[in-house]
C-alpha cells in the first residue's frame, strides 16, 4: 500500500470524525484523558501486577501519542482552527509528558531524570509565559516545540522500555535503552531552550 493510499484513508478518517460532529478540541481532550488513564494504570501495574502488563501499556500509549497529529490535521482539514485549539494542543502534550515523567521519575528513574524533567518544565513555563502574556510569536507551538515533542515521545517510550526490561538480563542493551531515552530528554531540553530564545527574539 503506497503513501498516497494511506493519505486517502487518513483524510477519509478525518472527514468521518467531522461527520460525527467530533471537533479537534474533542480529540485533544479525549487523548489527554486516555493517556492520564494509562499513567494511573502504570502506577497500579508497577506496584501490584506482573511486569508484562507494563508492555501492554507501552503498546497502548503509542496510538494515543499518534492522536496528537489528528486534532491539528482535523482542524486544518475542516477549517476549524481556533485560538483555543492552538493553546489546548500544546497544553495537552505537556500534561501527558510531565504526568508520566514524574511518575516514572519518582517510582524508578531517580533524581537525575526528575531534575532534567524539572528543567524542561521551567523552560515550558517560560515559553508559555512569553506566548500568552508578552504576546510574542504565534499562539501555537513553533517548529522547535513540535520537534521537541518527537524527542519527548522517544524519551517516554525509552524509559518505559528500560523499566519494563529491568527484570530481564539483557546486559548492555538495557544500558543502551537508558542512554537513548536520556539523550532524547536532553535533546528535548535543548529544543525547548531554542524555542524560548525564538520567542524572546520574535515580536
Amino acid at each position: 500500500m503506497d503513501i498516497l493510499m494511506w493519505k486517502t484513508y487518513y483524510h477519509s478518517f478525518l472527514w468521518y470524525l467531522a461527520s460525527k460532529n467530533i471537533t479537534p478540541n474533542d480529540v485533544t481532550v479525549a487523548r489527554t484523558i486516555a493517556f492520564l488513564l494509562v499513567v494511573i494504570l502504570w502506577m497500579i501495574f508497577r506496584l501490584y501486577a506482573e511486569n508484562w502488563t507494563l508492555l501492554i501499556l507501552i503498546i497502548v500509549s503509542v496510538p494515543i501519542w499518534l492522536l496528537d497529529m489528528v486534532d491539528g490535521d482535523l482542524a486544518r482539514t475542516t477549517n476549524q482552527m481556533t485560538e483555543r485549539g492552538k493553546r489546548w494542543d500544546p497544553a495537552a502534550d505537556k500534561v501527558k509528558f510531565y504526568a508520566i515523567m514524574i511518575v516514572m521519575g519518582i517510582m524508578d528513574l531517580g533524581i537525575i531524570v526528575l531534575g532534567l524533567t524539572a528543567l524542561m518544565g521551567t523552560l515550558d513555563f517560560l515559553s508559555t509565559y512569553l506566548r500568552e502574556f508578552q504576546k510574542t510569536g504565534d499562539k501555537g507551538a513553533n517548529i522547535f516545540g513540535k520537534a521537541k515533542l518527537v524527542f519527548q515521545v522517544f524519551t517516554i517510550i525509552g524509559f518505559a522500555l528500560y523499566i519494563y526490561l529491568w527484570e530481564y538480563d539483557f546486559g548492555q542493551f538495557n544500558d543502551w535503552i537508558y542512554r537513548v531515552a536520556l539523550w532524547s530528554l536532553i535533546a528535548a531540553i535543548l529544543l525547548a531552550t531554542i524555542s524560548v530564545i525564538k520567542r524572546l527574539t520574535t515580536k
